[in-house]
């Protein structure tokens, strides 16, 4: 499941579409199913200081009618140019038509279990969690809502915030790359 993911860090993020039918993600307006939020997720995982970031890897959980993972790589954001969110959702809907990019039918915490058993520390972020001000070194994941919360996983994980108040996934994400490009690492090790 995880055989194209080789990065230090992973972005997984659940996505629940507002009509719950998958073949609205795929042909709808993205506003109509909040597909859009994703677009801007994506931009903030992969484009930080106007380069793709070879680091990280994005995983996204489509919760609909149809049980859908999406891998997304460095490799797959360079093949198309993300200037604008319009071009991050086209990236998205191009990559669920391809095989290797996707896998149909899967079970949102055989997901997460797989990815703590490959070895990464995991963060579920969530607006009542503490504070987080500083990343481990080694293998980061990073569980995120995207319209609506993830759910929490059943596996061993750490549960943070980036602040008091809701904020939007693309903020998360470009908060989490800041404080891993400005190499602000905990102190601890544990």
């Amino acid at each position: 499941m995880l055989s194209r993911i080789n990065t230090l860090i992973i972005f997984m993020i659940y996505f629940k579409p507002k009509t719950n039918k998958l073949n609205d993600v795929l042909t709808k307006d993205p506003r109509l199913t909040r597909f859009d939020i994703l677009g801007r997720a994506l931009t903030s995982t992969f484009i930080y200081g106007y380069k793709v970031q070879d680091q990280v890897s994005c995983i996204v959980f489509i919760d609909s009618d149809r049980k859908l993972l999406v891998t997304v790589g460095p490799n797959d954001v360079r093949t198309q140019k993300l200037i604008t969110d319009e071009d991050a959702v086209n990236l998205l809907r191009s990559l669920m038509m391809r095989s290797k990019n996707v896998i149909e039918d899967i079970d949102y915490q055989e997901v997460i279990s797989a990815i703590h058993s490959a070895g990464y520390r995991m963060y579920y972020l969530h607006e009542g969690g503490e504070l987080l001000q500083c990343l481990h070194k080694g293998k980061l994941a990073f569980i995120v809502g995207s319209n609506i919360d993830a759910p929490k996983p059943h596996v061993e994980h750490e549960v943070f915030s980036i602040g008091p108040l809701p904020y939007q996934v693309n903020h998360v994400i470009t908060y989490i790359n800041w404080l891993y490009n400005s190499e602000r690492w905990c102190l601890n090790s544990s």
